[in-house]
């Protein structure tokens, strides 16, 4: 079916409709519903290669969707020429993210050895002094925390030691979103050396030590021990603790 045809049909059927509006509202209908028929997964497909600019439905329905389509979509963003701030464009905000949604892609686009060097350099930024480095850092978080059990252990462990480092009060919510989405993927080695990196850095705050030490059974004595340390600071701290350690 020729999708765009069939949008523009139908928006001319309601009044003060445009094209762009009808598009909007079937990506709103399938953030909310996941399609069910084939019917469903062609009308996601051509949203996904024309209109999902901003990569949600292709994060969520990557495994639903065909080679073809990915392919597709593959070539027609990196057709588009860079924005000139960014001159490698194509790697940060097209390879990269399509890479984290399916590590274990087959696709011969991805060189998954050097995609992997690129993900720890973009990485590497998320301390930058510069604001654009930084983001295109946290921008790559979208992808990777949901994925990231997906990566090969020993791309996972880099990752979990670089993160650890780079850790500032501006990017260590999303940071601590891939740790604690991701907990049972990281050795309790660097799951601990990650919490007393933080302990250092006075990035935990009591909220975040209440959520730390609810799962608290990977971690070593010295952090738990730390944990209560902060907890305690609260006025019903003591409470708290005996709360959640029910």
């Amino acid at each position: 079916m020729d999708w765009k045809q069939e949008y523009i049909k139908r928006s001319k059927g309601k009044k003060n409709w445009w094209y762009s509006d009808f598009y909007k509202s079937r990506i709103r209908r399938f953030k909310d519903n996941p399609p069910v028929t084939s019917k469903h997964i062609s009308e996601l497909e051509y949203l996904i290669i024309n209109h999902d600019f901003y990569k949600t439905l292709l994060k969520r329905y990557e495994s639903k969707i065909s080679e073809d389509a990915k392919v597709k979509w593959l070539e027609k963003n990196l057709r588009k020429k860079p924005n000139f701030h960014y001159h490698n464009e194509n790697i940060y905000f097209v390879k990269l993210p399509l890479y984290l949604i399916n590590p274990r892609t087959q696709n011969l686009s991805f060189y998954k050895p050097f995609l992997n060097d690129q993900l720890m350099l973009t990485l590497g930024g998320l301390d930058h002094r510069f604001k654009k480095y930084r983001w295109r850092a946290i921008y790559l978080f979208d992808f990777l925390t949901p994925n990231f059990y997906k990566l090969t252990a020993h791309v996972r462990e880099n990752i979990i030691k670089l993160i650890t480092i780079k850790t500032t009060k501006e990017n260590f919510k999303k940071i601590k979103q891939l740790v604690f989405y991701n907990w049972k993927e990281i050795d309790n080695e660097l799951l601990n050396l990650f919490f007393e990196e933080q302990f250092k850095r006075k990035l935990i705050t009591p909220k975040s030590a209440i959520g730390i030490y609810r799962r608290k059974q990977n971690l070593s004595l010295e952090v738990i021990e730390k944990l209560k340390e902060i907890i305690l600071t609260l006025k019903n701290g003591k409470y708290i603790i005996e709360k959640i350690s029910d």
